[in-house]
């Protein structure tokens, strides 16, 4: 979604200090919210959870070469593990993960980024 103070994406989840996404629903939690930990809470409905273990993560590179497969072992996630897709992309990662992301039906998109 388009964050409200910026040009840029975020989600609720983005602690950028320059962006400042959702600044003001962020400095009412009681506790830090990160994606892994919010797939976990048992009101969030089946079909995200489904779709966070099962999507497959994807990046972008002008040059693809074979990706392994993405393992964990952060807890919520250290019994899986994850196809690598890579996406032949010269516009750099933003413009192309943005892209990406408005062409798909899926509710919840894995980039991969390090």
């Amino acid at each position: 979604m388009r964050c409200e103070n910026s040009k840029r994406f975020c989600n609720l989840c983005h602690f950028a200090k320059d962006i400042r996404c959702y600044e003001s629903e962020i400095q009412e939690f009681r506790n830090g919210v990160k994606e892994a930990v919010f797939f976990t809470h048992p009101l969030v409905p089946e079909h995200l959870v489904y779709e966070n273990m099962h999507n497959t993560i994807v990046r972008f590179d002008r040059n693809c070469t074979a990706m392994h497969e993405y393992t964990s072992d952060y807890p919520p996630y250290s019994n899986h593990t994850y196809t690598v897709q890579c996406i032949p992309c010269t516009s750099g990662n933003e413009v192309c993960a943005i892209q990406y992301g408005l062409s798909r039906k899926e509710s919840v998109l894995k980039l991969y980024s390090v």
